[in-house]
Formats: structure tokens, C-alpha cells, sequence
């Protein structure tokens, strides 16, 4: 009997942690490439049966990953002999792409290297430490629209755990609340005997402006007087 060794997969709240920086333009990756799918004529889309939107999104989205993350510090862009598409993050994480069901897992033919792939089998070419992941989208019953985007990780044929990439992203740009009391703090009583002291001096230096002009007024009329006589 033969035993192979394999990837521990790191949890989820680790795979939170590494991916953060990178959820955002994985997700535009995977609508953009949605998005030049459906750019496809009308006319064509009607002569093109599920599998050959299924390659062609995959390869949309191959381009739009390649665009988003090569040259990208701690982030490569490989593809293996078979032709698949892997993007590799710090050398902790390699993620695939594929379209996925409700459960989680992919469609996909079944071959030695997809198997090995799935169980998180070690493989020569790919980092010993880095847990396999698929970044997948669902879509709805008409395959008119994609109705999330899901991180998944798989062993075998179990999603070990899941989370929706869109309500990641969501909840990351989601506003900050302030908790601001309800109503304005009180005035203390010595700042009230300040404000009261203000107003009073106030009071009494324009009363004694008042009082200084009065005076000069009165008598440049009295002079007026004196020389209209």
C-alpha cells in the first residue's frame, strides 16, 4: 500500500486573513470575464451548448487574472502542463477557477492529476505547504447571471468550508457607524459663570462708550447754536 502525503488545509479564518488584499479584483476577474461572455452575440450564444461557455468563461477569466495580478509582489501567475490556471499567493494558498454548483464543488472529467489535485495529494510542481482553493461562481437556473462567488476549500469530494467572496467584499467596504450620544453634553457651571461674567463686562463697556459719545455730541450743538446767533 502506497501513502501519499498531503496539504493540511488551513482554516478558513487563515485563508480570510491571506486573501483580504486580494478578494476585491479576484471577484472583478470573475464578473468581468462574466461580462465579456455575455458580450457574445445573441445569435451566437443560441448556437453555443453549456460547455463551450463554461471554456470560454474560464479562459475570459485566465486573461482577466493574468491582467489584475502578474508582476504583483508575493503573487504569480502559473499554468501547468495541463493547462491549468493557478494563482499563487505567497506561496500559502494556490487557487483555481472553475463554475460551481450549489454545493460547492465543481463538474469537471476525472483524471489521476484532478484527483490528486482535489485530495491535496503533494504534487512535484506545486509548493508543499499551499492548500488548493477554488474561487467558483454559481449561476442561476437560466445561466443568465451570476448569483455569487464563492472561496472554496475541497478535499476530495467534501467542501472542508466556504464563504461568498461578494459578501466578503461587501461587508469590507461596509461604512463605520459612530456612536454619538443622544443628546449634547451639559454645560458645566463654572464654564456657565464664565460665559455669564462675558456678557456682563460687555454690557458695561458699552454703556460707558454710550455715555463718552453722549457728551461730545451735546456739545458740538451747543457751539452751533452759539454761532447761528
Amino acid at each position: 500500500m502506497i501513502i501519499q502525503n498531503t496539504v493540511t488545509p488551513i482554516s478558513e479564518a487563515r485563508a480570510r486573513e491571506i486573501l483580504t488584499p486580494y478578494l476585491e479584483p479576484l471577484g472583478q476577474a470573475v464578473e468581468a470575464a462574466w461580462g465579456r461572455w455575455l458580450d457574445t452575440s445573441p445569435r451566437n450564444l443560441k448556437a453555443l451548448v453549456s460547455r463551450t461557455r463554461a471554456n470560454m468563461v474560464y479562459d475570459y477569466i485566465c486573461d482577466e487574472i493574468r491582467a489584475r495580478f502578474s508582476g504583483l509582489p508575493d503573487v504569480s501567475v502559473q499554468t501547468n502542463r495541463y493547462g491549468m490556471l493557478l494563482l499563487n499567493i505567497k506561496g500559502l494558498i494556490l487557487i483555481r477557477f472553475k463554475k460551481v454548483g450549489s454545493d460547492g464543488l465543481g463538474s469537471n472529467i476525472v483524471t489521476s492529476y484532478q484527483t490528486k489535485f482535489n485530495l491535496q495529494i503533494y504534487l512535484p510542481e506545486l509548493p508543499d505547504e499551499a492548500t488548493r482553493l477554488v474561487v467558483g461562481y454559481r449561476l442561476d437556473k437560466a445561466s443568465i447571471k451570476i448569483t455569487d462567488i464563492v472561496v472554496a476549500c475541497r478535499v476530495g469530494n467534501v467542501i472542508k468550508w466556504v464563504f461568498s467572496l461578494r459578501e466578503s467584499v461587501a461587508a469590507a467596504f461596509m461604512p463605520v457607524v459612530l456612536p454619538f450620544p443622544d443628546t449634547a453634553p451639559a454645560i458645566s457651571r463654572n464654564k456657565s459663570r464664565v460665559t455669564e461674567k462675558k456678557q456682563r463686562v460687555t454690557g458695561e463697556s458699552k454703556k460707558l462708550r454710550e455715555q463718552t459719545v453722549e457728551p461730545s455730541k451735546s456739545a458740538d450743538e451747543e457751539q452751533r447754536k452759539t454761532s447761528d446767533q
